[in-house]
């Protein structure tokens, strides 16, 4: 996923010089509101649906405070978080990409992480990014969530001019550097900040596995180090391999 959005703004880079990345962080109420007929509009005959239906069907929920256990109540709406029905989420935020689709703005969304990229002529903030906006905080607000001022991030990825100040954002809370899936990606593509980052989370995590060898045997000990080397170092490493192309 990370390597598919930053091939596109690479050739968006490639082509104009400056693209304009904005991360939409939403305060979202999906997980108390989800109930079996948000999963049946995507699809009435899908062969998932019964089974997800199995668990949004015939449920109850009770409180328990220490050994006192309220009443059981029935509960038509809402899902864990972090639940088996996680995929739901994706499945209700299907109207969110036709709004962006019909205003041709390139998106991804991945779980709750909802992200617009949009080339910038000459600077100047897109028409169509301004009234999609208001047309993504409409229907989060007619669909009982919110968007969060506070938590939507944007950047400008200039690599021509990583110096030139883009003063047209300052209302949609621009960063030099914002973290996508969990990758920090500075204005500049530089990856500066996450190389930095992988560098010293690395060091820590040496320093802790350096008192296993102790107690582990080295069979045991070596699938511990290619966890380590899987989840910290290859972690999008076909990222920094793709902007070395750019």
């Amino acid at each position: 996923k990370q390597a598919q959005r930053c091939y596109r703004v690479g050739l968006t880079l490639d082509r104009d010089g400056t693209d304009f990345h904005l991360i939409i962080s939403c305060t979202f109420y999906f997980w108390g509101i989800v109930n079996t007929k948000e999963v049946l509009v995507v699809r009435e005959n899908a062969s998932g649906v019964k089974w997800f239906c199995s668990y949004l069907s015939n449920r109850s929920t009770t409180v328990q405070i220490g050994e006192r256990s309220s009443s059981r109540l029935p509960l038509p709406w809402g899902v864990l978080q972090g639940s088996v029905l996680g995929p739901l989420f994706s499945i209700y935020l299907l109207p969110l990409g036709k709004i962006l689709n019909r205003h041709s703005l390139n998106y991804h969304i991945y779980a709750d992480d909802c992200q617009i990229y949009v080339a910038l002529k000459n600077g100047n903030v897109d028409s169509r990014l301004v009234a999609c906006l208001a047309d993504v905080k409409g229907w989060l607000a007619a669909n009982s969530h919110r968007l969060n001022d506070l938590k939507t991030e944007s950047t400008v990825f200039d690599t021509r001019n990583p110096s030139c100040s883009h003063s047209a954002f300052d209302s949609l809370n621009p960063k030099q550097c914002v973290i996508s899936l969990g990758v920090k990606m500075d204005a500049n593509l530089s990856m500066t900040p996450q190389i930095n980052s992988v560098v010293r989370c690395c060091f820590y995590q040496l320093r802790r596995l350096s008192r296993l060898r102790l107690i582990l045997k080295r069979k045991h000990l070596e699938s511990v180090i290619h966890v380590f080397i899987t989840s910290r170092l290859d972690y999008f490493n076909a990222l920094l391999e793709l902007l070395s192309l750019l």
